[in-house]
């Protein structure tokens, strides 16, 4: 074993939506030697990856990016002169199991269990060329038949190990491989008839689309999709022109198809768009989506294995009366997310933002609709930005409708007493002391000191007042105290739980706990603070991110500088944009 650690009032039609701006990057994947063939997501945001080299590999990168292996000759039932190719996942109850074939010598197929336990199956009557999952449970093979034997398309089920061919249709010239699962629960793989289909009950059928593909993929609109040469072709559509010939397809979270070949990675929007994602002379071999929001892809000299960021993704849009709102999947990277209403000349102006912390789920997003005349109709966008510069972006016309909004006014803060607290965007709730539980919070409200707020979903603008002035900051991203100082700084101390301890990891509803607890700020007057576990932040006009773990408290600076000093003492440190500091416990 080998280890390597790393990380409106009505419904509105859906009239655009793009992914542009930057392109996707790469990010290699440490801890490997030889050439990738097949890569595989497995159980627990594990990927397994199949290095047919001499001894063969099967290597698996955990979730927390640690590297092991199965290896020919020292894994137990792992012979020694067999070359893994291809990677299969079947379930088998609540668990997974990881299948590969085995070239060189005997014509063998190979599991993992979750276990980590290496089987063998040896396969008469023909040489298998591919494998995949089945809607069925079973693991579906192509097999290439021995000399004077049909081609055969082979179902084996993993709990008993019982093997079915079905030959019907097939004869020694069919030549079957790519097998891989189609939206219809039918078994789809390219042959010398063109395009073959099988039922899980055995029933085939071709369908002729000129020349031969050289990969499948089940992908976007739930559609079957194949590489000829140097296009990609959704089933009963035009094709769609590639900078190269493909070599492996899959779809990814974000709606589009990715392509593995030589030179990188290509991204195929359902509408035809593409972008390149360059890996220099390395070219792609095979490509999954992983649990982790990122493409995977093999290659064949080295890093020889990488993490392609993908664009993060807008999913039902719409406009209501004050609001414009959507799901958006960051995609495994923070994300900030705009809205932009369209002005008569065509330009365009901001109506707010909010931030959406790194994951891999969908997160509900709602931003006002600021200055919309009511009874007109106005092109809005929403737009997604991940770190890594990609963007995503969907617009919808919206028609406010009713008479203009009544004008109210909300008491100014009071010094050492209230602060004024306006959502800006998303989801805001706050607890006022003296109460049990968090109350939503729109528009605007003065409250008193030592409130608690949640921006986890949302993003606030805070008014505080000190020296005779009102001073405001921006903050979202997570849950903070309200106080101010007798100096006149306005500090936000991080709230919620933070689960140190082993015992502390799950809580009496059998979720997990957080292990991070964080906050983005933003504030030209330098009239705010943000105080974690270890250490505190003033800033000095700019954007911060100030985070508890277990192990410390992190600042990180993107615009401006902040002042940064460990609570238990010590000369304070100045950090300027692109700079940060771990504070330990």
């Amino acid at each position: 074993m080998r280890l390597s650690p790393w990380l409106l009032a009505a419904a509105i039609l859906l009239s655009s939506y793009s992914s542009a701006s930057a392109a996707p990057r790469t990010i290699p994947v440490p801890g490997f030697s030889s050439a990738g063939e097949a890569v595989v997501r497995g159980a627990g945001g594990a990927m397994y990856v199949a290095l047919p080299a001499d001894p063969g590999v099967v290597a698996r990168v955990a979730a927390d990016g640690t590297v092991s292996e199965y290896r020919g000759g020292v894994t137990p039932n792992f012979t020694a002169n067999r070359q893994p190719r291809g990677l299969a996942q079947t379930p088998e109850g609540t668990l997974s199991t990881i299948w590969f074939l085995m070239s060189g010598g005997l014509d063998e197929l190979g599991r993992i269990t979750a276990a980590g336990v290496v089987g063998r199956y040896a396969l008469s009557d023909g040489r298998p060329t591919s494998l995949t999952g089945g809607p069925d449970g079973n693991l579906w093979m192509t097999l290439d038949g021995d000399p004077g034997k049909p081609d055969a398309i082979v179902s084996l089920n993993p709990a008993t190990g019982a093997i079915t061919p079905f030959t019907n249709g097939l004869d020694g010239t069919s030549d079957p491989r790519a097998i891989t699962p189609g939206a219809d629960g039918a078994l789809w793989f390219v042959g010398a008839q063109g395009l073959g289909r099988i039922t899980t009950k055995g029933e085939l059928s071709w369908q002729s689309v000129g020349a031969l593909p050289s990969s499948l993929a089940n992908g976007p609109l739930d559609s079957l999709w194949y590489a000829v040469g140097s296009a990609v072709t959704r089933l009963g559509a035009p094709p769609i022109a590639t900078a190269a010939a493909p070599t492996a397809l899959s779809a990814g979270p974000d709606g589009a198809l990715w392509a593995a070949g030589p030179g990188g990675a290509t991204r195929i929007e359902p509408g035809g768009a593409t972008s390149t994602v360059s890996t220099g002379e390395a070219n792609g071999v095979d490509i999954a989506a992983g649990a982790d929001g990122h493409m995977w892809m093999t290659l064949d000299r080295a890093p020889f294995l990488v993490r392609v960021t993908v664009p993060p993704r807008i999913d039902s849009l719409q406009g209501g009366s004050g609001t414009i709102d959507a799901t958006v999947s960051p995609n495994g990277l923070d994300t900030d997310v705009s809205a932009e209403a369209q002005n008569a000349d065509g330009t365009w102006r901001a109506l707010g933002t909010t931030r959406v912390p790194a994951s891999t789920a969908s997160v509900p997003v709602s931003l006002a609709l600021a200055g919309l005349a009511p009874g007109t109709t106005t092109q809005v966008r929403m737009t997604a930005v991940n770190e890594a510069g990609t963007a995503a972006t969907a617009s919808i016309p919206i028609t406010l409708p009713g008479r203009a909004p009544v004008a109210t006014t909300t008491p100014g803060p009071v010094e050492g007493k209230t602060v004024v607290v306006k959502v800006i965007s998303g989801t805001v709730s706050l607890k006022i002391p003296g109460q049990r539980a968090y109350a939503k919070l729109s528009g605007t409200a003065t409250v008193p000191m030592q409130t608690l707020l949640n921006t986890s979903n949302g993003r606030v603008q805070l008014s505080a007042k000190a020296d005779g002035k009102t001073q405001t900051g921006r903050f979202d991203s997570g849950k903070f105290r309200v106080n101010q100082l007798r100096n006149g700084i306005t500090q936000l101390t991080l709230a919620g739980p933070l689960a140190c301890g082993k015992r502390a990891n799950v809580s009496a509803a059998g979720k997990p706990k957080p292990r991070k607890r964080r906050v983005w700020g933003s504030d030209k007057g330098g009239s705010f603070r943000t105080h974690g576990r270890s250490s505190v932040a003033t800033v000095r006009g700019t954007r911060w991110l100030t985070e508890d773990t277990c192990a410390g408290t992190r600042v990180r600076v993107t615009e401006g500088s902040v002042r940064v000093w460990d609570t238990k003492g010590g000369l304070a440190v100045i950090l300027k944009a692109g700079q940060e500091r771990f504070t330990p416990r």
